[in-house]
């Protein structure tokens, strides 16, 4: 179960119930195996203000063979590019506390790495980059909830610049 919400814009409620195979076709586990996931060896920012957000997304990335620093908003973040200048590519929530969003941060973040990757996290269907004017550059939306696949192929995409229609 998850739950996002923002004053002002409302809250999202989602439960996540377990899909049932009928046996007509290999299960997901099954394909999941078969399948490889897309991995690399680069350095990811991840700024997430929940913490068992943060750390669940952290356990994602670096399962996938990145390494991964880990920020609690938009001013540690910041903070963090500065002191890690092998940072290759920012994933980012988009609805932080503390003043800053995603959508700011990744401006910012880009002032003092232009052209670097960001990969923009949200529960919220609305929030898409060309509406807020975000899409320049290699930018990538992932909407929550997500599966590793798809995080994998996302993070593959925006470091590469090899975009897929999302």
């Amino acid at each position: 179960m998850s739950i996002y919400s923002e004053v002002g814009l409302g809250t999202t409620v989602r439960i996540f119930l377990p899909r049932v195979s009928k046996g007509r076709g290999p299960s997901d586990q099954a394909v999941a195996e078969e399948a490889p996931l897309p991995g690399g060896h680069e350095k990811i920012l991840v700024a997430e203000d929940d913490p068992f957000v943060r750390s669940s997304v952290v356990l994602r990335i670096e399962n996938l063979g990145y390494s991964v620093v880990a920020a609690v908003n938009g001013n540690d973040a910041l903070q963090k590019l500065k002191d890690h200048p092998d940072i290759d590519m920012l994933f980012t929530d988009i609805v932080m506390p503390g003043g800053m969003s995603g959508w700011e941060l990744a401006d910012k973040a880009r002032e003092l790495r232009p052209g670097l990757p960001v990969v923009f996290s949200t529960g919220y269907a609305l929030e898409m980059p060309i509406e807020k004017g975000h899409a320049g550059g290699k930018s990538i939306m992932l909407n929550k909830p997500y599966r590793k696949a798809e995080l994998a192929q996302r993070l593959r995409e925006a470091l590469t610049g090899n975009f897929v229609d999302q």
